[in-house]
């Protein structure tokens, strides 16, 4: 079975409380982010999910405000 938590969806200046679009899904003890973008560690905070909780990030696009978020957040789960 597998949990999905919809972080946020669509609101590419995070102005409102949707944020970009990110998913959280939650299987077999794994936690896999799924579209995490600039705006996914302030909705991740505002659903009281810890940021450091992800097993896995999955990028649907490259950009640039993307790959700086996933560089923050692997140094911040560095020896997890």
């Amino acid at each position: 079975m597998v949990d999905a938590t919809l972080v946020g969806f669509g609101d590419t200046f995070g102005s409102g409380v949707w944020f970009q679009t990110c998913f959280l899904l939650d299987a077999q003890g794994y936690r896999v982010a799924v579209g995490f973008s600039a705006s996914s560690l302030i909705a991740l905070n505002y659903l009281s999910i810890p940021t450091n909780s992800k097993d896995a990030v999955v990028l649907t696009y490259l950009h640039e405000i993307t790959a700086g978020v996933c560089r923050f957040t692997a140094g911040r789960n560095a020896g997890r």
